[in-house]
Formats: C-alpha cells, sequence, structure tokens
C-alpha cells in the first residue's frame, strides 16, 4: 500500500478558521487524496477547494451520515484505505502514517488513535473524558474487545471491509457513529487495532444534553448490532464453507 492508495476525509461543518491549515498539514505528511465531506453555510468550502481538496456534499446527514457516505464513496473511487480525521483542529496530521502503517502492517480492519492509552493526549476533558471511558467500559463489555477509547475519531480504515448494504444498518447521526462501525469491523473480521495520540485541546465545545441521550441510546442499540453483524458475519462464514 502507498500514501496513494489512502484517502483522508474530512467530516466538516462551519470549519473555515481550520480547514486550510488542517488540509495543509495533511499535504505535508505525504497524503495528496484529500476530501472534506461538506455540511458547511460558511467558506469552508470555498477554502477547501482553493486548497485543491476534493468537496464531497454531505447531504445534511449529519457526523454519522458524512462519515459513512465518505467511506463508501472513498471504496468505490478505488481507495484501499480511509483515514477520518476532525476539522476543527484536534487531531494532529502527523499520526496519520502511523494510524495508516498499522492497518497495512497488522491487517487491522480498524486503527484508533485512542486519548486514553498509558501515553496519550495528556489532555483532560473533564466530564466529557469521564463519558467517553465509560463508553469504552460498556462497549468492551458487550463487545467482548479491549479498547480504551471507542469513541475517539481519528482512525483508519481498511475499505475492504465495507459494503454498501451493511454499513446502512449503521444510524447513529452523531459521534456514537464511532462505537457502530468499531462494532461493524470488530464483527466483519474481528481485528481492531489501537495507537497512542497525542490530541490538542478542544475549543468552543459543549457537553449537551444529547451527548447523554446518545450515549445511552447506542448502547442500548449494540445489542441490536450484535445480532445484524454477528448474523451477518454468520452467513458469511456458512456461505464460504
Amino acid at each position: 500500500m502507498t500514501n496513494d492508495d489512502v484517502c483522508v476525509l474530512i467530516p466538516a461543518k462551519n470549519e473555515q478558521k481550520t480547514i486550510r491549515e488542517l488540509i495543509r498539514g495533511i499535504r505535508s505528511e505525504g497524503f495528496a487524496h484529500v476530501w472534506v465531506i461538506d455540511d458547511s453555510t460558511d467558506n469552508t468550502p470555498i477554502i477547501a477547494r482553493d486548497e485543491n481538496a476534493v468537496v464531497v456534499p454531505g447531504k445534511d446527514q449529519g457526523l454519522g451520515g458524512a462519515i459513512r457516505y465518505g467511506l463508501i464513496r472513498a471504496k468505490l473511487a478505488g481507495f484501499t484505505h480511509a483515514v477520518v480525521i476532525d476539522a476543527g483542529g484536534t487531531h494532529d496530521p502527523k499520526n496519520i502514517k502511523k494510524l495508516v502503517s498499522w492497518a497495512n502492517t497488522y491487517l487491522f480492519s480498524l486503527v484508533i488513535a485512542s486519548r486514553f492509552l498509558s501515553n496519550g493526549c495528556g489532555v483532560d476533558y473533564g466530564f466529557r473524558t469521564w463519558l467517553s471511558k465509560f463508553a469504552s467500559k460498556c462497549v468492551n463489555f458487550i463487545l467482548g474487545t479491549h479498547q480504551a477509547d471507542v469513541t475517539s475519531g481519528f482512525r483508519c480504515y481498511d475499505l475492504s471491509v465495507f459494503n454498501e448494504g451493511m454499513i446502512k444498518d449503521c444510524i447513529a447521526s452523531g459521534h456514537a457513529t464511532q462505537i457502530e462501525l468499531l462494532a461493524y469491523c470488530h464483527y466483519v473480521r474481528g481485528s481492531v487495532g489501537e495507537i497512542e495520540c497525542d490530541y490538542l485541546p478542544l475549543t468552543n465545545s459543549t457537553l449537551s444534553l444529547w451527548s447523554f441521550i446518545e450515549t445511552g441510546v447506542v448502547l442500548y442499540r449494540m445489542f441490536v448490532l450484535i445480532r445484524i453483524f454477528g448474523n451477518e458475519k454468520e452467513k458469511r462464514h456458512v456461505k464460504s464453507c
């Protein structure tokens, strides 16, 4: 795999203050294929095009829909891997190479850049940190996984895992889509990796009531996902035999 096999996806909504620097940072790491999945009403898409990034309309599907749409579009375009990175500047593009290297070397279906491994970001987001760690414990209990940061949005996906039909079973509109996609990758291939990663402090971010509601909803839905993805994996196994 080369860098030309990797598409870097940036879900963005009104990120005109950070998008130019982010795109340039990604390019400086040797990744030329940058797609902005955009739902902005400001100058974000204009700036992205000015930096020669591909702007893909997000179709107002929320963060979850934008990520899923971007993954399928990238696969159809012939890329083997996709890196998803936050448009707000909390993710350092310097970590992309390590994400891609781990996905390629160890054949992980998903590699997560974790905030909570032993030498992770060192940034305490207060109650948001507690909520993320609590979600990780719940998801690991339900799925039998051992991930430290199931809600991290900085990731590298092996696109061979995805098909358009199954990915539509993921319905989360917000950050809970990270949990759904982890479950998807876990059940389709069972290989999810995690690297230590430095994050930057959040700016102008608040924890809304929806964060609590969505976390509860997605944890309940994990039992449904076990049935959806688990049954699909069993069908694939039976068919291969």
